[in-house]
């Protein structure tokens, strides 16, 4: 009960942040060569539900990662993550498809998605 109640406090008065525990390796391989050094600027709102709290600016890149648990190497009905051959949204920022994926040798587990983001959609895929 205390955890909820703290939960619901910091819900409402914290900003957020991005951070990853348990990094997989995206590489976005249609990225713009001319933004390659530089990347994509983006701007994100501190809260997703208080606008009043501001926005900062983050960095879209040729390289990103994502919780290892956002990927599946095989996909099942109505799992909205990624797999291969699958569409998944990355948050306030492009859809990716997972083109390509590169295990680990020695535990056959995924080390690197290969994907292409499409920079005209900003509505997030469906399944």
């Amino acid at each position: 009960k205390l955890e909820h109640c703290i939960r619901t406090e910091l819900d409402e008065t914290v900003p957020r942040a991005f951070g990853v525990l348990k990094p997989l390796k995206v590489e976005i391989t249609n990225f713009p060569a001319d933004k390659a050094s530089s990347g994509i600027e983006l701007v994100v709102p501190n809260h997703p539900k208080k606008p009043e709290l501001g926005e900062h600016k983050i960095l879209f890149t040729k390289v990103v990662y994502v919780e290892k648990s956002d990927f599946r190497a095989v996909d099942e009905k109505g799992y909205y993550g990624l797999a291969p051959g699958k569409t998944a949204m990355l948050r306030y920022a492009y859809p990716i498809t997972v083109t390509k994926v590169e295990n680990d040798p020695t535990t056959g587990e995924a080390a690197t998605l290969y994907c292409t983001y499409d920079p005209e959609r900003s509505s997030k895929p469906k399944g």
